[in-house]
């Protein structure tokens, strides 16, 4: 089994609903401070995942905010621990490799304004470039398999 199945199957026990793979100079066009050689200059691959978040909170939105909020947040988690496991699971094989934060990635000094917004490098960017989707007129991320509402389609399948 190669490493891409090995990572498919690993993400699958992780309870990840997506991963995708593609090069790291794909990414070559972003915001200088925003490529993965920044962070790894040896990077040849880039790996994006993610988690399904429950279609009830979403679409009952404001009402629901709580719901949603909770959804949010275990994603949240969920991704952050799945993205260390990750960098772990590729380093005990002899990789080199970094995690990101599912979040903005800002940070903050003690009674100061964070000291900048945007994250380490673009979830969503990863994401499309990865084939998991596309942006859609909301520059959010849309599904093939989920749409933009996040209900299943009849016809689709996982992974």
């Amino acid at each position: 089994m190669g490493l891409t199945e090995e990572l498919r199957k690993y993400a699958e026990s992780l309870r990840l609903d997506f991963i995708g793979f593609c090069p790291a100079d794909v990414l070559d066009e972003a915001p200088e401070d925003r490529r993965p050689s920044v962070y790894l200059k040896e990077a040849e691959s880039v790996i994006s995942i993610g988690y399904k978040l429950n279609y009830a909170p979403i679409q009952n939105l404001p009402k629901s905010r709580s719901a949603y909020m909770l959804e949010h947040d275990y994603a949240n988690r969920h991704l952050d621990e799945a993205s260390h496991l990750i960098a772990r699971f590729l380093e005990e094989r002899g990789f080199r490799a970094i995690g990101f934060d599912s979040g903005a990635g800002f940070y903050h000094k003690a009674g100061k304004s964070p000291k900048r917004f945007a994250a380490d490098i673009s979830h969503k960017h990863v994401a499309v470039a990865c084939g998991l989707g596309k942006f859609g007129l909301n520059n959010l991320v849309i599904s093939p398999i989920w749409g933009s509402s996040g209900e299943i389609s009849d016809n689709s399948h996982r992974r």
